[in-house]
């Protein structure tokens, strides 16, 4: 339970942080921890919807980062060093985050899946976390661009 408190902070932080509405994303992170209390795993279904029939457009800076986190998943070293080098990215991409709107929205809700996997995979070394890292990485661009 404490990993999951933590995560849930840390989501709640991230989503605080990123944009201007700051009370739609304390809600959102509130959710998020009623809807997975006592379940430890990161989530394998994002839950995500296309932009009518397009996909969500991106800022450059998000697209640079999940380039750069997709590209750390050709790395030898170690899940857990993986995961450590993901958590820093996503602090990256909410740092430089300009989005709003319903793009900025669907963002979020990749990114309350995508988390708590990296930070499952910083923590764990988990291999099944790793997996469910790279699955969110190559679904994300079914969604947006």
């Amino acid at each position: 339970m404490r990993y999951l408190n933590v995560v849930t902070i840390g989501i709640a932080l991230v989503l605080a942080s990123c944009g201007s509405d700051n009370e739609q994303a304390k809600e959102h992170a509130v959710a998020h921890d009623k809807s997975h209390a006592g379940d430890h795993e990161p989530q394998a279904e994002l839950n995500l919807t296309l932009n009518g029939e397009a996909k969500w457009q991106m800022d450059d800076h998000t697209r640079d980062m999940v380039k750069i986190m997709s590209g750390r998943l050709k790395s030898t070293a170690p899940a857990q060093d993986i995961g450590a080098v993901l958590k820093g990215d996503i602090d990256k991409l909410v740092q430089g985050c300009t989005m709003t709107g319903a793009a900025h929205e669907e963002l979020h809700t990749f990114l309350t899946s995508y988390i708590p996997a990296v930070h499952e995979v910083a923590e764990t070394g988990s291999d099944e976390a790793l997996e469910q890292v790279t699955h969110f990485l190559k679904v994300y661009p079914e969604y947006f661009e």
